[in-house]
């Protein structure tokens, strides 16, 4: 898996599976190695919000971003990468102890195993995953 340091496009990103896109806000398509397999989502954020809504006939995640307070979007970007239908969505910070509140609404295939980590609170939603 290659990494490559793409903030300066985040907003204007669509994934492309294996590279890692840190993230601020937007909406980003995920798409995966194969979408008749089930999918491995791993979320962990600091505090906010997950959603998830199933779809039977969703072939790629999709996943809407938001950052409060939206004046500073710099201190909680977020990094999705696709390998081998395993999505991981985590928040990082470039300075420590600088996160803000992440809001994610997840658009994915119903069938989806589900790891959630909200660290310091907030709500978690699931729909229709099998």
């Amino acid at each position: 898996m290659t990494r490559l340091p793409l903030i300066a496009f985040a907003l204007a990103q669509v994934l492309v599976w294996g590279i890692p896109s840190p993230a601020v806000a937007g909406v980003f398509n995920v798409e995966l190695s194969d979408p008749t397999r089930p999918v491995d989502l791993f979320v962990d954020v600091h505090w906010g919000t997950i959603a998830i809504h199933g779809d039977t006939t969703a072939e790629r995640l999709v996943v809407e971003s938001r950052v409060d307070p939206p004046e500073d979007l710099s201190d909680s970007p977020l990094t999705l990468v696709e390998e081998d239908n395993r999505v991981t969505i985590e928040q990082t910070s470039p300075r420590p102890g600088s996160f803000r509140s992440a809001n994610l609404t997840i658009i994915a295939p119903a069938r989806t195993n589900l790891t959630l980590v909200l660290r310091r609170g907030g709500d978690l939603r699931v729909e229709a995953i099998e």
